[in-house]
């Protein structure tokens, strides 16, 4: 296994861990099947309010919504009840380079 691939998966395992213990805190989720679309817009707009950038949130949301692809292909959710398909992302700031 190659470093980035070690880091990758410590960054994914991190953000997912932050996220339930998150649900976990502030909502009394402990069951993957009480995830609703809702959940996740409230932690989203908690990491925003925190400060952090519309890029990062949205690398932590496609974090989310792997998570809850899997969790589909394994059959713990259905399909058409996973949370992540009413989701929109961030909107980014646009970034002007100045040139000469």
């Amino acid at each position: 296994m190659s470093t980035k691939s070690f880091h990758t998966i410590k960054g994914y395992r991190n953000n997912n861990r932050g996220f339930l213990n998150y649900l976990c805190n502030e909502f009394s989720v402990t069951e993957v099947e009480e995830i609703n679309t809702s959940h996740i817009k409230a932690y989203l707009m908690n990491l925003k309010m925190k400060g952090l950038s519309e890029s990062y949130i949205n690398g932590i949301q496609k974090n989310i919504r792997s998570f809850f692809n899997f969790i589909v292909e394994e059959g713990y959710v259905a399909e058409k009840r996973n949370p992540v398909l009413g989701l929109k992302w961030m909107k980014e700031p646009k970034v002007l380079i100045k040139t000469f």
